[in-house]
Parts: structure tokens; C-alpha cells; sequence
């Protein structure tokens, strides 16, 4: 039976603002790397800049999540808000390789920032039966209107000069500013000591590694999807035009606001329903597709089956924190799924190559 829980109104607002503010980003998203080829910057240097920009994210991620647990989580929103609103404004004004470095920056602190606190703020107070509605309900909305805007930020720069589409998603960036400064409030404040908070989530840690590795192979097998479902799909289509990839791209952001659907309607405990729905619908193609039709669903079903997996990890994982190690908690989950994609990542681009 479908789950009906009641968001009260101060979750929806975080919730909206979470979406608002992920959407405007894809605005860009899609068109960033083509922008900066535009001005000069090779691919090479485009791959020092995401670099960079991943080991600002890896040093930076804990330590802010930290403060965001320790101080004003509403403080840090309104300060990834920011930092992002620079970032654009600095990659439109931008003309040189080393002033989109300093881009580059501020995006990273607003990524570094906004992964510990937001998730942190929006679950603080939750029940823990709850917390996958809450987070599937997010999920749902914000993939749902970054495939939008996936769509909108192409057409946009194909009628403004490429420059302009920066400056247009700061504007909005800006009133999402404005909304935060107007909206965001913490509810609480920790005054528990987050090394002693820290020491009883070792413990926890110590007495369930079996089910955080399966939490890190999630997070590894989702990143590897993300970073490989154009060369998977070129495994059954030989010749793909750019005009498919941007259908492509937003097939695969709805079947995750799709996955989270499911999810917050017919909640974390019917897993073997949602695998075997999954199951068969893969079946079911391949008796009735032909190979191109098969790889393209493959990857859509592996999305909703790897979305739907993560949002009942994530919720799993965070019913064991409490709130004053919350944003810490899932910044060190984070990290330490970083350096296991950067450990292990290639080992996927081998076997993918070796077919």
C-alpha cells in the first residue's frame, strides 16, 4: 500500500529551497566544459580544473561539516549560496585558465558546504521510520526539475551570448539567496561534544562494517554508472548524435525522480518488491527489444535500481547518527567514498574498455 506521511511546511521550504538551488545549477551543467573550450581552455585543462576542484572538495568536506555541526547549519546554506553565486559570476566575467581556477574554488566550497549541511538541517528532528520519505521526496523534485533545466540551458545558450547564461543562472542563485536568508532558521543548537559523538559512532562503525561496505559499493557502483553511461551505451549504439546525449542525459535525471518516487511511496521495506519490478521490467525488454532499445533501458533500470538503493542507504545510514554529529557523519561517508572512487574508478574504465 502507498505510504501517506504529511511533510510539515517547514521541511517542504528546505525541500524546495534543496531543489531550487540544485536545479539553477544544471542550468550550466550541461554546457559548462563546451563554454570553457570556448574561451581557450583545453579538455587537458579542464581535467586540471575538476581536479582541483575534487581535492578542494576532499580536504574542505569534513572540516566544514564540522563547523556546520558545532555552529548555525542555516549559516552555512546561505555561505554555499553565495559561494556559488560567485562562482558564476567569475566563469562568465572569466577569460583565462587560472581566473576559472579561482571559480573552480568557490565551486567546490559551495559542494564542500552544501553536502554536510543541508542533508544535516533537513533530517535534524525527523523520525527515523520518516527519513526515507524526507530524502526520496528531495530526490524526486530535484531530479524531476534538473532534467528540466537540462533541457532549458541548451536552448538558452543557443539564443543568449555563452557568457550571459552564467550571469542569468547567478541572478537566480541570488534570489535563492534571498529566499534562504528569508526562510532558514535552526531549530537547534548542539551543545554535546561532538569528540565524545564521535567516539560512539566508531563504535557503531566497528559493529556494522559489513553493512557500510554495501553502503560504499552503492556509492561506487552509482559513480561508476554516472561517469561510464556514455560509453556503455555506445557498447550497442556505434553512432550517437549530441542531440540524443541530451535526451539521453534527461531520460536518466526522470528515472531517478522516478526511483524516488517509488521510494517515498511504497517506502524502504518493500525492497524485494522494487528489485523484482525492476527484474522483470529488464526481462521483459530483452525478449522484446531489439539491442540498441536494450542498452539505452539497461542503463535507465540500473539508474532507478542504484537511486532507489542510495536513498534507502542514505536513509538507513543517517536513522544511526544523531543530529549533533549528523553533517560530520555523512561528510566522512563521503570522503571516504571519494577515495574509494578514486582508488577503484579506473579499474571499471579497464574492464568497460576491455569490452
Amino acid at each position: 500500500m502507498p505510504i501517506e506521511i504529511e511533510i510539515d511546511n517547514r521541511l517542504q521550504k528546505l525541500i524546495w529551497l534543496g531543489v531550487l538551488f540544485a536545479a539553477v545549477r544544471m542550468l550550466v551543467g550541461g554546457v559548462s566544459v563546451l563554454y570553457l573550450t570556448t574561451k581557450d581552455v583545453s579538455l587537458i585543462e579542464v581535467g586540471y580544473l575538476k581536479s582541483f576542484q575534487a581535492l578542494i572538495i576532499l580536504v574542505f568536506d569534513i572540516p566544514f561539516a564540522y563547523i556546520a555541526d558545532r555552529t548555525r547549519k542555516s549559516l552555512s546554506i546561505k555561505l554555499v549560496i553565495l559561494a556559488s553565486c560567485l562562482w558564476l559570476l567569475i566563469t562568465g566575467l572569466g577569460s583565462h585558465f587560472y581566473i576559472f581556477m579561482v571559480a573552480e574554488f568557490f565551486n567546490a566550497i559551495s559542494i564542500a558546504l552544501f553536502s554536510g549541511a543541508f542533508i544535516a538541517m533537513l533530517l535534524n528532528g525527523v523520525e527515523n521510520e520518516h527519513k526515507h520519505v524526507i530524502l526520496s521526496n528531495l530526490q524526486k523534485k530535484q531530479h524531476l526539475f534538473m532534467a528540466a533545466c537540462a533541457l532549458v540551458g541548451p536552448f538558452l545558450i543557443t539564443e543568449v551570448a555563452h557568457s550571459q547564461i552564467w550571469f542569468i543562472s547567478a541572478a537566480f542563485i541570488f534570489i535563492t539567496f534571498i529566499i534562504a536568508s528569508m526562510i532558514l532558521k535552526d531549530t537547534s543548537r548542539n551543545h554535546q561534544k561532538t569528540l565524545n559523538l564521535g567516539i560512539e559512532h566508531l563504535v557503531f562503525i566497528r559493529r556494522n562494517v559489513p553493512l557500510l561496505i554495501f553502503l560504499l559499493v552503492i556509492a561506487y557502483l552509482y559513480m561508476v554508472l554516472i561517469n561510464f553511461w556514455q560509453p556503455i551505451i555506445q557498447l550497442g549504439i556505434d553512432d550517437v548524435k549530441a542531440f540524443y546525449w541530451g535526451i539521453f542525459f534527461f531520460l536518466i535525471l526522470l528515472s531517478q525522480s522516478f526511483a524516488a518516487f517509488i521510494i517515498e511511496t511504497y517506502g524502504h521495506r518493500n525492497k524485494g518488491l522494487y528489485l523484482g519490478i525492476i527484474i522483470a521490467s529488464g526481462f521483459m525488454i530483452h525478449l522484446i527489444a531489439d539491442d540498441k532499445i536494450q542498452i539505452i533501458c539497461f542503463v535507465i533500470l540500473a539508474f532507478i535500481l542504484l537511486r532507489g538503493a542510495a536513498i534507502i542507504s542514505s536513509s538507513w545510514f543517517h536513522s544511526q547518527l544523531s543530529d549533533a554529529f549528523r553533517a560530520t557523519g555523512d561528510a566522512i561517508f563521503n570522503t571516504v567514498s571519494k577515495i574509494t572512487l578514486l582508488l577503484f574508478l579506473p579499474a571499471a574504465g579497464f574492464i568497460l574498455d576491455k569490452f
